[in-house]
């Protein structure tokens, strides 16, 4: 089966990795460029094949590379960046998250009484994936996709139209967005019977242009398995990570793997010479994802300020947490007898040594954090079911 939703906000919390019960892809019809690998859009879609045989790849794009004319200047602060020529404001530029990377997920341009007229969006391989035309209001006139400064698929959102081409041809003029889904569908999904969502007005759309599909609900949220191993993560912004060595020294049969999205000061390179320690400074997403499903626990251990939400990211790839007192994060998503006083780092090292040795243990404390509140996302539907699959 297939799920296919309006948009990718806030869907992680039934998502990890794109497991979820009984399905087997995930399409999503608002795409900014930085959907996760495993969902699908009709836009991306056409676009790469628009693009031949060769998938992109990289790495967004550092605010401060933006291609622009000669002696124009960008101006990065820690939230935003902006685009000044001869003393006159040209554009802002809107950061993708994690914004302490300082990559570009937009560009607001502006006229010069400061009125913005154009939009464009960046992906996550730094590749400029579409362009918005405004009107006096800030509303869209045009929308056009790319690929490598090709023309792949204008919109016209005022008057509902979207029209595919290819090397300037006109391929074909649709006159809806669920028009272009159900072509999308028949062409990705030629031999698929049936398909899901929670969005009534899309199921309805779907079943009026010949596609089958069934609205729910919600689906249900699926933790993964703890692989109650050896390895430890965290993910930190600074060197200040309370009792790290200690625990590293005490605890020899456990590897603790430490990251950073940034470089990493000598204070924590130096933990290189425990062989039980690997670090990863410049960690990217890839890696970060890869050590989530590979880990056992999670240390909310390092001070000041929290990256890429990581505890929550642990919390639903099922790590157990555990922190300080003075450290923790998100409290609401740690068991109580997970957290410790900074002041008493040797019962932190009982409970981890204890965890270690016994398997059920751990197993039976990831189960109980799982079962801590989640934000709900999906609304029940209208018979106060929930759809289950």
């Amino acid at each position: 089966m297939i799920s296919i939703f309006d948009n990718w906000v806030g869907r992680e919390d039934a998502f990890v990795d794109g497991e979820v019960a009984g399905l087997r892809a995930v399409i999503v019809l608002q795409d900014d460029g930085f959907l996760p690998d495993y969902v699908i859009s009709p836009y991306r879609y056409y676009v790469r094949q628009s693009g031949g045989s060769r998938i992109k790849t990289g790495r967004p794009l550092f605010a401060d590379l933006l291609p622009l004319p000669e002696l124009w200047e960008i101006v990065m602060y820690y939230d935003r960046a902006e685009i000044w020529d001869d003393g006159m404001k040209k554009a802002e530029i809107e950061y993708a998250e994690p914004t302490e990377l300082h990559c570009v997920k937009n560009v607001r341009w502006f006229l010069p009484d400061g009125t913005a007229y154009k939009m464009d969006y960046y992906d996550c391989f730094g590749q400029l994936y579409y362009e918005e035309l405004l009107d006096l209001s800030g509303g869209v006139d045009v929308r056009t996709y790319y690929t490598e400064g090709k023309t792949v698929l204008v919109c016209q959102p005022k008057r509902n139209l979207w029209t595919l081409m290819d090397e300037g041809r006109v391929i074909r003029v649709f006159n809806s967005q669920y028009s272009l889904l159900a072509y999308f569908i028949r062409d990705f999904f030629p031999d698929e019977k049936f398909f899901l969502t929670d969005d009534a007005s899309i199921a309805k759309e779907l079943n009026s242009e010949g596609i089958p599909c069934r609205f729910i609900g919600r689906f249900e949220v699926i933790f993964p398995k703890n692989p109650c191993g050896a390895d430890a993560y965290i993910l930190t912004h600074t060197d200040q990570v309370e009792q790290l060595e200690h625990l590293v020294v005490s605890l020899p049969q456990i590897h603790f793997h430490v990251a950073a999205i940034t470089r990493m000061s000598d204070k924590l390179m130096n933990l290189d010479r425990y062989p039980n320690v690997s670090l990863y400074p410049g960690i990217s997403e890839r890696k970060r994802k890869e050590l989530l499903r590979r880990c056992t626990w999670y240390l909310d251990i390092n001070h000041y300020q929290e990256i890429c939400d990581a505890v929550y990211e642990a919390y639903r790839h099922n790590l157990l947490i555990v922190g300080f007192e003075s450290t923790l994060h998100n409290r609401a998503y740690v068991l109580p007898q997970c957290v410790f006083s900074a002041a008493e780092v040797d019962r932190m090292e009982a409970f981890l040594g204890e965890t270690f040795v016994n398997k059920e243990m751990i197993a039976e404390l990831a189960a109980q954090q799982g079962r801590l509140p989640l934000k709900e996302i999906f609304q029940e539907d209208g018979g106060g079911g929930y759809g289950c699959l």
